[in-house]
């Protein structure tokens, strides 16, 4: 067990004597470089569990306390070939305080249908000498039963102790016996697997029992076997649970999506032992557990030497069975190929399940049953469907906060509460695929031609008509087609004539700053759409935006359009109203400027970015062609640029001194900021480490 580097001085009152008393400590348990895999990313997993954050649990025991209870080496699964007569060792270690009154240590052994099988009793004397003392005992079982899937058999061990016939302190320790060799039987049909994704929150806090239940609750009615909980780690709860229903668990390392070429790192191939290290340890104690592996995108060819190179090291216990699930493709679904660990360091293929990504059939309305019959068709025609499959993508069984997606493959996904998970109604989905399943023969039918992707119109519809209404504008208003065309060709007067208060376009300087805001939020709210189809950008969000409310906010503008330009029009409208109550704190003091005055400043500064309107129209239709698209971005910017050294210039005028003081208020503030706040972070959350490894994953 791993030792807890400091001691703590718990007051006596605070503790219940002969009861259970949990001390939870929340510790920041921060890594260092080149040791573990950077976890908080989207790409490992939807949040941070297994990497930054975690809680120690200790427990407050009385004075006289059972230390340790342990069955053949700590072991609680003890796998056997048949179902003779084994012989388990049980060793107790009790430590007694300083007194002269002697103890009582008693030991029973029970069965599964809980008929005591033996025992023993011990008299402790706490002397000097015998202290902690340790205690073994010795039984031979008979006709023992086995653990299986949906057949959950457990033994147990209770050990008491007593101290003037009163007992101090209680344990109580299941084990079970299980045949690894039988639990995959390659020739069973319909073998079907539950891919059950984690859900760490973020803050390094436990799911709730109610969302666990849920997730229980999820597994028992579908009535499988197995379920492939997918990233590291299970959690507990969902583990203890399974060893009592029945229900084997495939488990993995946090290597989900890695290359080849990472895959063998050595920093990233000694992390991943690690790993694996620690998930062979909790399958040593949980029978539940019956295989372990990892997901991956690699060529299944290289599969057996990836397995045989990475985990039969020296001192790693090796698994009976191991697996790996791959990702898959809109045209080539995931699978989980399934292999026996040999005794002689070899391994087997022993099955391999195609992947049922019912997310990918889910579609909305009356669609759904077609979609669904159609998916369900296409398994049933290929050879492995007979053996049975693996039914994944649940991702977002609860819903009361952000969960996103991890497939390197596929854009990912936002899943919350009022947001996309509202109408998607994963669960539905599930209930309806089981009727499906269990309904009539399916009818053939052919696979429906799936419509080419189209970029949300809403970015189309708000460029066009912004262009248009600044064309209407400009042709029929002949003053303010004057004054643009002043604005660009004798910028120094128009400036002096709005100091000079000889300027009286107000209304239309107003509005030409809304048309203004509102082309750059929908220039800017394009590009946050288009962000979201990059997987470099959806990890570094999570790690640069560490909180979770600011990154919700974030993520609502790049994945509902409407939200994101009234969003990013409001912002831009904020920072032109800053940049005005700045012009007017440091206007000329003999003229002096009111806010209205410093806003028509603003908004001629801006003009340029007028032109960013068609293109804000347009970005997202050019994904086809990069090229055009990069071509947008570098104009926007120009076009920001421009619009800034226009402000610089009238800032310039108004101050009646050199640019270099608003240049280093207007740049060199932000600027510092941002530096500060990304010193903080690699200081923190090792920042350079993280975002160079993500960057060579993403490319």
């Amino acid at each position: 067990a791993p030792a807890v580097p400091f001691t703590l001085n718990i007051p006596e009152h605070v503790l219940n004597a002969g009861q259970t008393n949990e001390l939870v400590i929340e510790v920041d348990n921060s890594r260092k470089a080149f040791t573990y895999l950077p976890l908080k990313s989207s790409l490992f997993a939807p949040t941070n569990y297994g990497g930054i954050h975690r809680a120690i649990f200790l427990q407050a025991l009385p004075e006289d306390h059972i230390q340790r209870l342990t069955i053949d080496g700590n072991r609680s699964v003890i796998d056997l070939q048949t179902s003779s007569s084994p012989v388990i060792q049980v060793q107790s270690v009790v430590a007694l305080a300083d007194s002269t009154t002697r103890a009582e240590l008693t030991l029973s052994v029970f069965d599964p249908d809980g008929k005591r099988l033996g025992g023993n009793s011990w008299q402790v004397d706490p002397t000097a000498e015998s202290n902690p003392l340790i205690l073994d005992y010795s039984i031979k079982l008979s006709d023992v039963s086995f653990w299986r899937p949906l057949k959950a058999h457990h033994y147990r061990i209770e050990v008491s102790l007593k101290r003037d016939g009163q007992i101090v302190d209680h344990l109580t320790r299941n084990f079970s016996f299980r045949n690894s060799a039988a639990l995959f039987d390659s020739t069973a049909a319909n073998l079907i697997i539950l891919s059950r994704v984690a859900h760490w929150q973020q803050s390094g806090a436990a799911p709730s029992k109610s969302q666990l239940d849920e997730d229980l609750n999820l597994i028992v009615d579908s009535g499988v076997s197995y379920i492939r909980s997918a990233f590291f780690p299970p959690h507990p709860y969902i583990i203890q649970a399974c060893d009592s229903l029945g229900i084997g668990i495939l488990i993995e390392t946090p290597a989900f999506g890695l290359s080849e070429s990472l895959f063998f790192n050595s920093h990233i191939s000694s992390a991943n032992n690690l790993y694996f290290r620690h998930l062979a340890e909790i399958a040593a104690v949980h029978p539940a557990i019956v295989a372990l592996g990892w997901g991956s995108e690699l060529d299944t060819e290289i599969f057996p030497r990836l397995i045989a190179g990475q985990y039969h090291k020296p001192g790693l216990e090796k698994p009976i069975f191991q697996y790996v699930h791959t990702c898959g493709t809109e045209s080539a679904p995931g699978a989980l190929h399934l292999f026996a660990s040999n005794s002689d360091q070899s391994i087997t293929p022993l099955i391999t399940l195609p992947d049922l990504n019912l997310n990918r059939a889910a579609n909305i309305g009356e669609e759904f049953e077609t979609s669904q019959a159609d998916l369900l068709t296409w398994l049933a025609s290929q050879p492995a469907f007979k053996d049975g499959y693996v039914l994944s993508d649940f991702a977002d069984w609860t819903r009361d906060r952000m969960i996103m997606s991890n497939h390197p493959d596929q854009t990912p996904y936002l899943f919350s509460t009022g947001l996309v998970d509202d109408f998607r109604r994963p669960r539905l989905s599930f209930y309806r695929f089981l009727e499906l399943q269990t309904s009539d023969a399916i009818e053939e039918s052919t696979e429906p031609v799936k419509a080419p992707h189209e970029p949300p119109w809403e970015f189309l519809v708000i460029g066009l008509m912004g262009t248009a209404v600044g064309l209407v504008l400009l042709r029929l208003d002949n003053l303010f087609r004057l004054s643009v065309k002043r604005s660009l060709s004798h910028y120094h007067r128009l400036i002096i004539d709005i100091r000079e208060r000889r300027f009286l376009l107000g209304l239309l300087s107003a509005f030409l700053l809304i048309l203004t805001c509102l082309g750059m939020g929908n220039f800017t709210a394009s590009l946050l759409n288009g962000a979201k189809n990059s997987l470099l950008a959806d990890a570094l969000s999570e790690h640069l935006i560490p909180t979770d409310a600011v990154l919700l906010l974030i993520h609502s503008f790049a994945w509902i359009p409407y939200q994101g330009i009234v969003g990013m029009t409001l912002l831009c409208l904020l920072l032109a109203h800053l940049a005005a109550f700045i012009i007017k704190l440091g206007g000329n003091r003999r003229s002096p400027l009111n806010i209205n005055q410093a806003l028509f400043v603003v908004s001629w500064a801006a003009l340029p970015l007028v032109l960013i309107m068609p293109l804000s129209a347009v970005y997202l239709r050019l994904a086809t062609m990069p090229i055009l698209q990069l071509c947008a971005v570098i104009i926007g910017l120009l076009l920001l640029i421009w619009s800034f050294w226009r402000l610089l210039r009238a800032l310039t005028l108004l101050y009646e001194t050199s640019a270099l003081k608003p240049f280093l208020i207007g740049i060199g503030v932000p600027l510092t900021t941002l530096l500060g706040y990304l010193l903080f972070l690699h200081f923190s959350h090792q920042s350079l480490y993280y975002i160079s490894f993500v960057s060579n994953l993403a490319h």
